[in-house]
């Protein structure tokens, strides 16, 4: 399956983010600008991306034709 997942570096998406990866998956994570992530697998990409802006990453989204969008980003929370 070919996934788009936002927020893979927070709390709930960590959480989801281990059993994703653990089945044979095509993974894009979208990261804030800044944001890093350990990337557990040849199958997996990470792009950085402003989720306020998404449109401007679509030329790296498109190509990658995303079946399911996983959205655990969320901004604000303390």
């Amino acid at each position: 399956m070919r996934i788009l997942f936002t927020g893979a570096t927070g709390f709930v998406g960590s959480h989801i983010r281990n059993f994703v990866e653990t089945a044979n998956n095509d993974i894009l994570y979208v990261v804030a600008p800044g944001e890093r992530i350990a990337l557990r697998s040849g199958r997996s990409k990470a792009i950085e991306a402003d989720l306020k802006n998404i449109l401007n990453a679509g030329d790296e989204i498109i190509p990658i034709d995303p079946e399911v969008c996983i959205h655990c980003a969320w901004q604000g929370i303390p």
